[in-house]
């Protein structure tokens, strides 16, 4: 007993120490972003600014589009009021990283230690990655977090409906999240089934047919997404739409960016892709490297979930395969490898700490959890050392760029100002 106290301290020390550390990395990072980001939002409309900027720029201004609903609304915004479209973006952005931030940080409380949220799969996601932070990548994960919250409270018959609802406001936004989150919410409807209530056969198969119905509204909106592809004259029009905001003092472009994107037929994506996934680098493909990196962030996450159960832990492993594995579809076509790989890793722990952990343990009873790795405990260091140095670009890959993406990169950083302002020495 004296001995697990002792021990239980000693972690408690080091987490301590550990938080300190990511947190310095974090915050010279997150100040860096922000800077960056204020700097963005004062700036006259420019499509060649920031990529992900554009992104949120789609809207319907030449009928449906995919991905056009948040764009509507700024639209809006600027036509109705005024707001230039850099400000709301940057703005909402902000605020969407601000409430992910607390959210992640309440309902992780107890499951694993606050220096894991701070590193790069996690609440570092949009902070040691660039361009992150204006994406859509943080609405699509707290709309998924909020769907899978009320498929697991239900406390009111339509919470259900309203989960469907959620997915369709997100699929609409971005189509990723009906790969995320479709095929992982009928499973978590057949593990809501056999968790709760009688287990009869009948009884299970009426409340997952009841259940899956959730899902028609996040499907209907799906199949519009994917009937009506974008086309010249649409892309042509969301250009135009923005054009009294855009800065004058600049040659008008046309359609740029994300924008420009929407009409490229799907072999232009998979070439694309297929050719970024097959570059070399010092030897070793970058297939390799977008797999190796998916292996390490699941066994680094499962391995501290782990410290406080097991059950979890391996729910997580299970999870994050489900979650690469429709996630496949988008590996193959859309090069943006690093983000999916942080979507899936980051949906998995969503996941993991939503869904209530007897809920879990009926699954590890199904799956027959292996006692061997019901055993498994890696030493206390593989973790801390593995996430400082875990990063991953979003495109492709450089030594630079996965340590910049890493809180490691903090010491880069450092070096490339000091060099800046001629203050560095020869080493």
């Amino acid at each position: 007993m004296a001995k697990h106290t002792a021990d239980r301290q000693g972690h408690d020390r080091l987490d301590r120490l550990l938080l300190l550390a990511f947190g310095l990395a974090f915050a010279a990072r997150l100040a860096e972003r922000l800077v960056y980001v204020f700097h963005l939002a004062g700036r006259t409309l420019d499509f060649t600014t920031n990529y992900g900027l554009t992104e949120w720029l789609t809207n319907y201004a030449g009928g449906f589009q995919r991905r056009g609903l948040p764009g509507a609304f700024i639209h809006g915004l600027y036509e109705q009021l005024g707001v230039a479209p850099n400000a709301s973006i940057v703005t909402a952005c902000i605020i969407l990283y601000a409430v992910f931030s607390v959210y992640l940080w309440r309902r992780s409380a107890g499951i694993v230690p606050r220096w894991v949220l701070l590193s790069t799969p996690l609440l570092g996601y949009p902070v040691f990655i660039d361009r992150i932070l204006i994406r859509k990548d943080l609405l699509v994960l707290l709309l998924l977090a909020w769907a899978v919250r009320l498929i697991c409270s239900q406390r009111q018959p339509w919470h259900g409906f309203l989960a469907g609802l959620v997915l369709a406001v997100g699929i609409l936004s971005h189509e990723v999240i009906a790969f995320l989150a479709l095929p992982s919410f009928s499973a978590l409807i057949l593990l809501r089934a056999l968790a709760g209530g009688r287990s009869g056969v009948t009884c299970v198969v009426r409340r997952v047919t009841t259940s899956l119905t959730w899902l028609v509204l996040p499907l209907l909106s799906l199949a519009a997404v994917l009937w009506f592809r974008g086309t010249n004259s649409r892309v042509q029009a969301i250009a135009q739409s923005w054009r009294g905001a855009f800065d004058p003092g600049v040659l008008f472009p046309g359609p740029q960016g994300a924008i420009a994107w929407l009409s490229l037929p799907a072999e232009k994506y998979i070439a694309d892709s297929q050719g970024v996934l097959a570059e070399l680098h010092y030897g070793v493909p970058l297939w390799l490297i977008v797999l190796l990196a998916s292996v390490s962030g699941v066994v680094l996450l499962a391995a501290v979930i782990g410290r406080q159960s097991r059950i979890r832990a391996w729910f997580f492993v299970a999870a994050a395969l489900l979650q690469f594995l429709c996630m496949a579809p988008v590996f193959f076509s859309a090069w943006d490898h690093g983000r999916w790989v942080i979507l899936c890793l980051m949906s998995a722990f969503i996941l993991a700490i939503e869904i209530p952990l007897d809920w879990q343990q009926t699954w590890a009873s199904l799956s027959r959890f292996p006692p061997r790795l019901q055993a498994v405990v890696l030493p206390v260091w593989i973790a801390p050392v593995g996430f400082a140095f875990w990063g991953i670009q979003v495109v492709s890959w450089s030594v630079y760029g996965w340590l910049a993406s890493a809180p490691v990169g903090l010491l880069l950083q450092v070096y490339f100002y000091l060099r800046t302002l001629g203050m560095e020495r020869p080493f």
